[in-house]
């Protein structure tokens, strides 16, 4: 899926697609209420009634609905019951991990029940919570030292991640813009979201010589712009797409080989 935002526009009428209510279709090709509840939560994110370190007060939700595959180990596991110890292939990764973290970083307990915790309202574990987030977090927008060395940053993130939600990697982006103005990110930044990437799989899994362009961008002042990936996902190995600087997105031109990059266009969403 290239083209979110639209694909977005039309999420609706995939719920209702989706939706068991009034089906002919088996439990197995369809969604129960249920289950749509608990893809909303992943599709809302989590917002905060408090600030974390750097500001944050959330985080952005996934592309559940256009094109992020939740099944499997790192998405919603295999099982519905919770193993008295949690692991990736049973409960899921994002249940395991999240387990751990707060058993062992924020109660710091082990016999701690964490479906008993709540983070929007952590009571004695908020401080903790806010430091765990300053040390850990990733959201630091403080970049001025690296910025004056003359660093430079190229960022690549799955549009289907269902890990890394990409949808907090464009919030640290527009964190940066925010603080320093996208004219002076764009002079030390390169974002690219890859269409059907995941966490290191899925439709797409890209190659590209992003330290080529890093090397190229420091030594010789040439600017990164659309980069080529070349697809190393077994069942579509050798195709390739253009990667666009983020807004951008890959257009299928409308004729030529699908699976060349060649009859693609960065395109605005």
């Amino acid at each position: 899926m290239s083209d979110v935002a639209a694909c977005r526009a039309h999420e609706a009428e995939i719920v209702d697609s989706l939706r068991c209510a009034g089906s002919t279709l088996s439990r197995d090709e369809c969604l129960t209420e249920a289950q749509l509840a608990t893809l909303m939560v992943l599709r809302d994110g989590l917002s905060l009634p408090y600030k974390l370190a750097w500001d944050v007060s959330g985080y952005r939700g996934y592309d559940v609905f256009q094109g992020t595959h939740l099944n499997g180990s790192l998405g919603l596991g295999h099982q519905a019951e919770r193993l008295a110890v949690p692991k990736f292939f049973a409960n899921c990764y994002l249940f395991a991990q999240g387990d751990g973290y707060v058993r062992y970083f924020v109660a710091r307990d082990a016999d701690f029940d964490s479906l008993r915790f709540d983070p929007q309202h952590p009571g004695k574990y908020r401080a903790q919570l806010v430091a765990l987030s300053q040390t850990i977090g990733a959201m630091n927008t403080d970049l001025a030292r690296y910025m004056a060395r003359g660093g430079k940053l190229i960022t690549l993130q799955g549009l289907a991640d269902e890990v890394i939600s990409p949808n907090q990697t464009i919030a640290y982006r527009e964190a940066l813009v925010d603080r320093y103005g996208v004219d002076e990110v764009d002079r030390f930044m390169r974002l690219y979201m890859v269409p059907g990437f995941q966490h290191g799989s899925g439709a797409f899994v890209p190659s590209v010589d992003l330290l080529g362009a890093l090397d190229r961008w420091v030594t010789r002042g040439a600017l990164p712009e659309t980069l080529i990936a070349t697809d190393i996902a077994a069942a579509t190995n050798g195709r390739s797409r253009p990667l666009c600087r983020y807004p951008l997105f890959p257009r299928y031109v409308g004729k030529g080989n699908v699976n060349l990059a060649t009859s693609f266009v960065c395109a605005e969403p």
